[in-house]
């Protein structure tokens, strides 16, 4: 969870929170980043929290570089405000925010092609102060987030981008306003995605943990049952010359006269 003065900004993927890494925060120009990893094909949603602050707040997203969509966050003085964006909204539906592959291609004409953004790659979260100035109508169209296709050569790390997912049906119809400007930037967040295996490969993320060895089986010493047997064996065999008489017996002889 990232944090800046009153606010909190996190980034859930299929309803559990991302872990943030490298985080920087830049005071002065009221910014925080950080890196999360990607999971393709996998929904998502941008949430944000004011704990102390008054007055109305816009929470505007934008999706590699793309403006999506706006929320309006009421804040109080005595209880936390939480809003979540999870995808771009239409008056009766919504369509998911959701990691998908990138479109590469060899083809030259591709290179340094203005349509791809500088910001690919990252979800930006801008809080601004506002006034409620009306009601709006709804969107006509969703924004564009269709597939990018860039050429193999410019793609520095990036293999996914942010799409929209299947429409749903709201279970009531969304209501939109028009905001005015009351003052600057609160803050903004910025969560930079990338695979997990590039976020280790670059030193971002820890490498994967390795797994445990299994636990050292003690080893017994067996008991040889027939070490006495075999002693008294090998002391009975003794080697007998031709004439030769053995006494076996402990016990002292008496003296011959």
């Amino acid at each position: 969870m990232l944090h800046f003065d009153k606010f909190d900004a996190w980034v859930t993927i299929d309803g559990q929170e991302t872990v943030e890494y490298g985080v920087e925060t830049a005071a002065d120009e009221k910014k925080v980043t950080c890196w999360i990893a990607s999971q393709l094909g996998k929904t998502f949603a941008v949430h944000v929290r004011s704990t102390a602050h008054p007055g109305v707040i816009a929470v505007y997203t934008r999706m590699d570089g793309k403006e999506v969509v706006g929320r309006v966050l009421y804040c109080g003085l005595q209880t936390p405000s939480t809003v979540s964006i999870d995808g771009a909204l239409g008056e009766n539906d919504t369509r998911p925010f959701m990691f998908s592959s990138l479109e590469l291609s060899d083809d030259d004409r591709l290179l340094g092609q203005s349509s791809v953004s500088q910001d690919l790659g990252r979800i930006d979260v801008q809080l601004v102060p506002v006034l409620i100035a009306s009601r709006s109508a709804p969107p006509q169209s969703y924004p564009s987030l269709e597939t990018l296709k860039i050429h193999e050569r410019s793609k520095k790390a990036v293999t996914q981008q942010v799409s929209l997912g299947q429409s749903t049906a709201l279970p009531s119809p969304c209501r939109f306003a028009a905001v005015q400007r009351l003052g600057a930037d609160l803050v903004n967040f910025s969560f930079r995605y990338r695979p997990l295996d590039v976020l280790r490969a670059n030193d971002i993320a820890p490498p994967a943990a390795r797994p445990p060895f299994p636990p050292a089986r003690e080893v017994k010493p067996l008991r040889d049952t027939n070490s006495v047997e075999v002693k008294a064996e090998k002391k009975m065999k003794v080697k007998r010359g031709a004439g030769d008489v053995i006494d076996l017996t402990v016990d002292d002889a008496p003296p011959r006269k």
